[in-house]
């Protein structure tokens, strides 16, 4: 039997399931048939049901449905349906939706995922199973989230993300596995370490893209989690999230000397390395140039070519991520992707 507080308002045409409880204030529009599953608890301020935020909505009976055991908590929106689409938002089982969480129209959210608070999701999204996001990612409309993902907080999905990927960046890269979720769900060092070398194959081996995906699939096809990496690439009609390799050095950016691919280190060390090697370039490349200010002052307006006049015409600095160009008229300071120089012009003096 439904419990509703005496405050509590309930449109005309409203149907309340058995065993469901409505606390105070809340509100009930027109029509709705609440089919929200067992224990699922919506907390203060949540708006669930309300129409789509698209201009192609025309006002048709479309619909939500949210499974059990879920927990969506304060100031989260969901939207119904389109018809343009399935005409439908579902929400799984034992799905955990933050504060401030957006699921947009026409959206298909998988089983036990996980919203850390102001996740929004475009219309149209695709949610796999156990997908966790960090706080205040945002995911495109029409994009596929792979079973096991993981989106880190911050970052900015616009196209498919492979199951058990790792995805990071305001413009979001794959950047490895979610090994930690997966250790989480079970799978075994050996299970993961497969995956890794099929990961590694697909993304960084030689070829296109295609040739890889298909020699990966007759090699490793058979293992159950490769197989669910390459069926869910196959099956989309979208761009995919490609991978790139973490960098840690602050002077590179995430490139390397050809600016095609970020550079590989791994481990504290390697870490450690890079970013020691960049503040020494950087260093170096601040002393060149104050160096050049002096030869500047000390040149007197001679030739600038002259070894007599003092001015340090090119001096190399190893390893820096940095090009520093100077001039009487101005100085000019940009990031460069090779070994950084620092040059010296001056303009002639006017008689």
């Amino acid at each position: 039997m439904a419990t509703i507080d005496p405050t509590a308002r309930i449109g005309p045409g409203a149907v309340i399931g058995e065993n469901v409880s409505i606390g105070p204030y809340c509100v009930i529009g027109p029509h709705v048939r609440i089919g929200i599953g067992p224990r699922t608890v919506l907390y203060p301020f949540a708006s669930l049901g309300t129409p789509p935020q698209s201009v192609k909505y025309r006002g048709g009976p479309t619909r939500l449905v949210i499974g059990a055991d879920c927990d969506i908590r304060e100031g989260v929106t969901v939207n119904i349906g389109t018809e343009d689409d399935r005409g439908v938002t579902e929400v799984g089982d034992r799905c955990w939706l933050m504060v401030g969480s957006h699921v947009g129209h026409d959206c298909k959210v998988g089983n036990d995922v996980i919203f850390a608070n102001n996740v929004v999701l475009g219309g149209h999204v695709t949610i796999g199973d156990f997908a966790v996001f960090g706080g205040q990612a945002a995911v495109r409309q029409f994009v596929r989230v792979g079973e096991g993902a993981m989106v880190v907080g911050l970052s900015g999905v616009r196209a498919d993300v492979i199951p058990f990927g790792l995805v990071q960046g305001p413009l979001a890269d794959l950047i490895g596995l979610n090994v930690v979720g997966m250790l989480r769900r079970g799978s075994s060092k050996a299970e993961i370490h497969r995956l890794r070398r099929a990961y590694e194959a697909m993304f960084f081996g030689s070829g296109t893209f295609r040739e890889r995906l298909d020699k990966v699939a007759a090699q490793s096809g058979a293992d159950p989690l490769v197989a669910k990496v390459i069926a869910f690439i196959r099956s989309g009609s979208r761009p995919l999230t490609m991978a790139i390799r973490r960098c840690f050095s602050p002077f590179t950016v995430g490139r390397t000397q050809n600016g095609s691919r970020p550079i590989h280190t791994t481990g504290r060390r390697s870490a450690n390395s890079a970013r020691s090697a960049g503040l020494r370039a950087g260093k170096a490349a601040a002393m060149s140039f104050s160096s050049a200010r002096s030869c500047v002052r000390r040149s007197g307006g001679s030739d600038p070519t002259s070894r007599r006049s003092g001015c340090c015409r090119e001096s190399s600095v190893s390893s820096a991520a940095v090009t520093i160009t100077c001039s009487r008229a101005s100085r000019r300071f940009s990031k460069s992707t090779g070994s950084g120089s620092l040059e010296h012009t001056q303009s002639p003096r006017k008689s």
